[in-house]
């Protein structure tokens, strides 16, 4: 997967199983979807809802540009289970205190181990990594 330019004014559609652009000099060009990791959309085209809805199937971004070429804005898929299991697990594990506890100094242990390995990179700062051992 990798993303695709389109810098000419034209169209996107779907064809089939595919996405075509479609440029205003007649020249065309088949892309297929599962190539598609995002599209950034720098000329004026023209979208339908039926590519919208092809792309958001398949999770693709389309990021949108000006003539300057500064950002607009973006066409996002929406998040798939935002309220789903995953918040259930997440109320489980603050609900029970060993869990929580658990969570907790994992959190805690993972800054440690990140300072440490930051400070080692530089001179004179064994002061600092013999105080957070402490």
């Amino acid at each position: 997967m990798r993303s695709y330019y389109v810098f000419s004014s034209g169209r996107i559609k779907r064809d089939g199983n595919t996405t075509l652009v479609e440029k205003e000099d007649g020249s065309r060009k088949v892309v297929p979807i599962e190539d598609i990791e995002d599209l950034h959309v720098f000329g004026p085209i023209t979208l339908n809802q039926e590519i919208l809805v092809f792309l958001v199937q398949h999770n693709v971004v389309i990021q949108f540009y000006n003539y300057h070429g500064f950002y607009n804005g973006a066409f996002l898929p929406r998040q798939k289970n935002v309220s789903g299991e995953l918040l259930i697990r997440q109320v489980e594990h603050y609900l029970d205190p060993q869990k929580r506890l658990f969570l907790a100094f994992s959190f805690f242990e993972g800054a440690v181990f990140h300072a440490r390995r930051n400070l080692r990179q530089y001179q004179g700062t064994e002061v600092f990594i013999q105080k957070i051992d402490e």
